[in-house]
Formats: C-alpha cells, sequence, structure tokens
C-alpha cells in the first residue's frame, strides 16, 4: 500500500467510531454496538463528506445488531479523507462476497477490512 494513502488514512480507525455514532441518528441500538451496525437490514452504507459528497462505501457483514462479531469491508474511494457520515445507500449487494466481486474499485481506491469482536468490558477491568 502506498505511504501517501497510509498517512492520509491513519485517522479512519479512530474516527470509526465517532462516524458510527452519527450514523445512528437517534436510531435506538443496543449500547454495545460501536461499529457500523445494520440498522433496519441496511448492510450497505455510503461514506459522505460533509457537503454529501460521496468518498466510500461500506458493506456490514454481520447476521443482526446481536451479533457481536462481525466484519466491516470498507471501500474507500480515491477522494477519501477524514468522514463526515454515513447514510443507508441505495447500493444493494446479497453478500460479502457479491460486495467484493461487484463494487467499484479504481486505481488510487482504499480497501479496510474490520473484524470485530464486541465486548462489554475494557481489557483489563
Amino acid at each position: 500500500m502506498h505511504r501517501a494513502f497510509l498517512r492520509r488514512h491513519a485517522l479512519a480507525p479512530m474516527g470509526a467510531l465517532l462516524v458510527a455514532t452519527a450514523f445512528n441518528f437517534g436510531t435506538p441500538t443496543p449500547a454495545a454496538d460501536a461499529q457500523v451496525p445494520p440498522i433496519h437490514g441496511i448492510r450497505v452504507h455510503d461514506i459522505l463528506q460533509h457537503d454529501g459528497t460521496r468518498i466510500g462505501i461500506i458493506y456490514v457483514d454481520r447476521e443482526s445488531v446481536a451479533s457481536k462479531q462481525y466484519v466491516e469491508h470498507w471501500v474507500m474511494f480515491d477522494n477519501y479523507t477524514y468522514p463526515s457520515m454515513l447514510r443507508p445507500s441505495a447500493d444493494r449487494y446479497d453478500s460479502a462476497a457479491d460486495f467484493l466481486a461487484r463494487v467499484p474499485f479504481k486505481s488510487g481506491y482504499g480497501y479496510a477490512r474490520w473484524d470485530v469482536s464486541e465486548q462489554s468490558r475494557l481489557p483489563g477491568r
């Protein structure tokens, strides 16, 4: 992976919690949900800048909001910077395999796989 891409996206993991919180728009979710839950069955989310520019797309491979282990597949477009918000996407995929096979992925795009294991306690406590 290019160093410039890594420098540009170094804050993405830290920002995911903030983005996920902003995405919920008041929709009740279990307090333990930290990443991007498939709210109301929606598994595909657009990553947006504050002006509404689409800068990426996420597929949440999770059976239900009750699942504590799941995978998120993030495709960050070449214009990706620290995101402002997420919204349900109009794009539809049947599975993670379908997403990975069909999602646009051009030169300059980035990919991140988040293997999530939610915990009810902080490590060491």
